[in-house]
Parts: structure tokens; C-alpha cells; sequence
């Protein structure tokens, strides 16, 4: 159907736009597992984690509200006289049902049913029809096409950025970055400085370029105050300063990064053994909890594997001239999930470096890379990594 004639079928719903327009996969509750338990299960064993908090003695339930699970900003929940029939009915409903999937996507939860059916995703993004058919869906999944409508309707950007071309590719790479962390940090001036990298790169190069910047920016005020702190302060002639500016030119932006890991890595070294040991904990906490450990695979030619401590971390990043030296926090707050992933028979040999975040219920892998940033892939490593992802419900973020 031409898109000018797109609003004269009137029996059509929005779920049939988006599927048309090649959103299925995002609509998809099949990522969604519901754990059966045997019937004699405790709450101990169901809810190892759970403390109560300002329990009310005359409540009249049989004990107190847990959660199940969540999806998005809802919170679905169950008392310990629900029956797992009825849990397992409330958990289909919605796993089948991708109408509320696109309720939640489009902020329209408080909408009635029969009217947000009615409407048309290009309306509801305040877009026109040709213009939503400028959007690669394949660029999204269920949780960052959110993001990306948030950005077409930020008024801020808008006005900052009224091109809509230049608006959509803004808004494609403000989904699948971090962006927000940065915007909110320093302000307007930074929409300015992405959408200049959006304009520059192809959408997965301008992904890979942002998140190699925020990698950089998160690595600037430690390089930043090694140099105060341990060369200025010491009057070290020999060890070169470096500007490191808070815009630079994209054709900088790897130059800088690897000088601000290096300084930042210096930066650490003269931390306290007290600090080490404490993130080294944390990074002992992460690798053996269970949402990390169920990403560890491994086939005939592969394996992945955990770093053990900080230690880890930096030899890795020496090794592959890459920065996750510094994600030693990162790993012990559990923000970043650090693998190793090495060939079968030299698993002490550095190979590749992997970074997961987790998105709600998603695992999303972000950065894949091998010595000095780089993404180049044989095929059948390509293939060990989009199986492992299959298995492992895992998304992909990165450049394949």
C-alpha cells in the first residue's frame, strides 16, 4: 500500500501498522520464563534475597506482598497463598497479549484498550506516516524503542535538532547508548555534540564511536586527576600532558581514550589496598550470582570465562590495548558484565572482550571487541557468538 494512502484503511489497528512495518520482534513476550517450582517449595528458597520492610501486624494477608517479576516501570506481585496456577495464567495473559506490550512501549498504559487500538504509531509519535517509514525497526528492541520515541517527543531536541532526518538518527543512536547518562550530566550542549557524530557515521559506527566517547568520559576525571595529583604535584617533566577536552574531534575520540586508560589505569594503581580489595569483593559477588553466571558458554573452538578480580580486568586490558582495565567498579556494582571470551586450548591467552548490561529483564551485549577496539570477526566466531546469544537469550547491541 502507498504510504500517502496509509490512513484510508480504517479497519486496520495499530498492531497491524507496527507488524507491517516490521516491529513483530519487538511485540514478542518469548523472552519472558516463568520458573515452575515443585509444589512443596518454601519462601525461603523462592525468595533467598528478600527481607521484609515495614511489615503491618494487622494486615489480614497470610504473609507479606513479593514480587515475581517486572516488566518495564510494572511490578507484578503475589502473596504466599497464590496459587502457581494462577500465576502461571496472569504470566501467559501477558506474554501473549502484545497489545499491552505496545500500550507500555508508547506510554500508553492509562489509555482504554479499544482506543489506543485506534490509533497510529507515526499520530501517537507526532510524526508523519512517511517519516515513521524512515525508522529501521531493526535498529530497536522492546526496550530501547521506548528511548527512542521519548527523544522524537523531547521538546529540548526538537528545538535543538528540527531536521527530522536529522532528528531520527539522533534519536536512533540517544536509544542504543547511554546518551541519557551523558545528557543529564552536561546538559544541552552535549545533544549538539551526538547529533554531530549521528550526522557523521553510519548509525552502528556512530553506536560504536558514542559508546567508546562515554567509555572516555567515564575515564576522564580519574586521567584528570592523575595528572594534578601525581605529575604536576610531583613536577614530572617526563610523563607528556594531555588536553583532555570534554568535545573532541571524533577523529581524537580513540586517541584520547587510550591515553585517558592509561592515565586512569595509572590513577588506580595509586588507590588504596583497602579500595582494591573492595571492588575485588564486589567483582567475586557479581561473577558467581546467578544473572551472571547464566551467560558462561562454550563449544568445541570456544569458551567464555569470568575475571576473577580487578587484577583480571587490567591484564586483560593491557593485553588487548582496550579499556576494560577500568571497569573494575563497574563489575563489582555489577553495572557492566565483564567475559573473557578465549579459543579452546589457550584460555590464558586474551582473545576477545565482552561487555553485558541488563535492561530490565533484557541481557544486552554491548561492546565485542578484540585487540585495540577491533571489531573484525571470522565467520565462525561470528557464528560461535550469535549462537551463544540465541541460547542465552542475549540481545546484540554491537557491531557483528
Amino acid at each position: 500500500m502507498p504510504i500517502d494512502n496509509i490512513h484510508e484503511d480504517t479497519d486496520k489497528t495499530i498492531i497491524d501498522y507496527l507488524i507491517e512495518a516490521g516491529y513483530s520482534h519487538i511485540l514478542d513476550f518469548s523472552d519472558l520464563r516463568y520458573e515452575e517450582y515443585e509444589d512443596d517449595v518454601t519462601e525461603e528458597q523462592l525468595f533467598p534475597d528478600y527481607e521484609d520492610e515495614d511489615e503491618d501486624e494487622d494486615d489480614d494477608t497470610d504473609g507479606p506482598v513479593r514480587p515475581w517479576w517486572s516488566g518495564g516501570s510494572e511490578a507484578y506481585f503475589f502473596t504466599a497463598d497464590d496459587t502457581r496456577r494462577e500465576l502461571q495464567e496472569e504470566y501467559d495473559e501477558y506474554k501473549h497479549d502484545p497489545i499491552l506490550k505496545a500500550q507500555e512501549i508508547f506510554g500508553c498504559e492509562e489509555m482504554e484498550r479499544e482506543e489506543f487500538l485506534m490509533q497510529t504509531p507515526w499520530d501517537l509519535m507526532k510524526i508523519t506516516a512517511h517519516q515513521f517509514h524512515m525508522i529501521d525497526p531493526d535498529c530497536f528492541t522492546d526496550l530501547t524503542l521506548p528511548k527512542f520515541i521519548r527523544a522524537m517527543s523531547d521538546a529540548s531536541v526538537r528545538s535543538a535538532i528540527p531536521a527530522i532526518e536529522d532528528r531520527i538518527a539522533y534519536a536512533t543512536l540517544y536509544a542504543n547508548t547511554q546518551s541519557d547518562e551523558i545528557i543529564s550530566f552536561y546538559g544541552k550542549d552535549m545533544i549538539q555534540y551526538l547529533m554531530h557524530i549521528a550526522k557523521s557515521k553510519p548509525i552502528n559506527q556512530a553506536i560504536q564511536l558514542v559508546q567508546m566517547y562515554s567509555d572516555y568520559l567515564s575515564m576522564r576525571d580519574a586521567a584528570m586527576d592523575y595528572i594534578d595529583e601525581y605529575i604536576y604535584g610531583q613536577e614530572n617533566p617526563e610523563h607528556p600532558v594531555y588536553d583532555y577536552v570534554l568535545y573532541p574531534k571524533l577523529n581524537m575520540i580513540k586517541d584520547l581514550h587510550d591515553k585517558a586508560m592509561r592515565d586512569s589505569n595509572a590513577y588506580r594503581e595509586l588507590q588504596s589496598a583497602y579500595e582494591v580489595q573492595k571492588v575485588n569483593d564486589g567483582i567475586e559477588l557479581t561473577t558467581s550470582s546467578p544473572d551472571y553466571l547464566k551467560h558462561l558458554y562454550s563449544d568445541n573452538n570456544y569458551v567464555i570465562i569470568a575475571p576473577k578480580n580487578w587484577d583480571d580486568l587490567k591484564r586483560e586490558g593491557e593485553e588487548l590495548n582496550n579499556c576494560v582495565g577500568t571497569y573494575g567498579r563497574r563489575l563489582a556494582e555489577g553495572d557492566s558484565l565483564i567475559y573473557f571470551i578465549r579459543r579452546k586450548g589457550h584460555e590464558a591467552e586474551s582473545f576477545y572482550t565482552a561487555e553485558i548490561i541488563i535492561e530490565g529483564r533484557a541481557s544486552i551485549l554491548t561492546q565485542l571487541y578484540t585487540y585495540d577496539n577491533d571489531t573484525y570477526k571470522t565467520d565462525d566466531f561470528t557464528e560461535f557468538v550469535k549462537r551463544w546469544c540465541k541460547l542465552k537469550k542475549i540481545y546484540i547491541r554491537c557491531e557483528m
